[in-house]
């Protein structure tokens, strides 16, 4: 699941989205997703993420571009300066900088990036907008679709489908217990060496 990381939080952030209750266009509701995540509001919530090679359950909390996320395949730490990513399969914590190429999961930038990368078009059941973001060019060509499900009533992403080329690239991202509007200290988004093993190397490569 190596890209699951950035996917969680980029519908981790699509949630904060609050839709009024007329027709929308697909880009519509992106630009929403955007104009509200620079609000800067607060939220956390739980997702799994479900794919060939299994289910992996974990949960994150944002405030803007800062964000924790913490499961059993991966902790993560970001604060607009520093990010720590702690993977129990190295058994260590890669430190880097924001502005280094390793560290690629600013959600704003997420968002910006699928925007610009896809086609995007919007359909109707009775209960939800379907969001499809279809790849036109190298970046997200993995994928020959991208589909957000998005509830009506709460106008908040119920899932995302990542439509892999390959069925092995193929995975479902759901969000559940989401709560938005809270404030949460600075200390969250700072690497707590407590969450991992006493004595994990830590690699500097700032």
């Amino acid at each position: 699941m190596k890209n699951a990381l950035k996917i969680v939080i980029f519908f981790a952030v699509s949630m904060c989205c609050a839709l009024p209750a007329t027709a929308q266009t697909a880009k519509t509701i992106v630009d929403k997703v955007i104009n509200t995540h620079n609000a800067g509001k607060g939220i956390s919530a739980d997702y799994k993420v479900t794919s060939a090679s299994g289910t992996s359950r974990g949960s994150i909390v944002m405030e803007s571009t800062k964000y924790r996320i913490l499961s059993p395949d991966l902790k993560c730490w970001f604060n607009n300066t520093t990010q720590w990513a702690y993977s129990p399969a190295t058994g260590e914590v890669n430190v880097t900088n924001a502005s280094s190429g390793a560290a690629t999961t600013n959600p704003y930038t997420a968002i910006i990036d699928l925007e610009r990368s896809c086609n995007m078009s919007v359909a109707k059941t009775s209960a939800d907008y379907l969001v499809t973001f279809k790849p036109k060019g190298k970046k997200y060509a993995e994928y020959s679709s991208i589909v957000l499900t998005v509830s009506k009533k709460s106008y908040r992403i119920k899932k995302a489908e990542f439509n892999g080329k390959n069925h092995a690239n193929s995975f479902i991202v759901e969000i559940t217990n989401y709560v938005s509007g809270k404030n949460f200290p600075a200390s969250t988004f700072v690497f707590d060496k407590k969450l991992v093993p006493a004595g994990t190397y830590i690699n500097d490569l700032r």
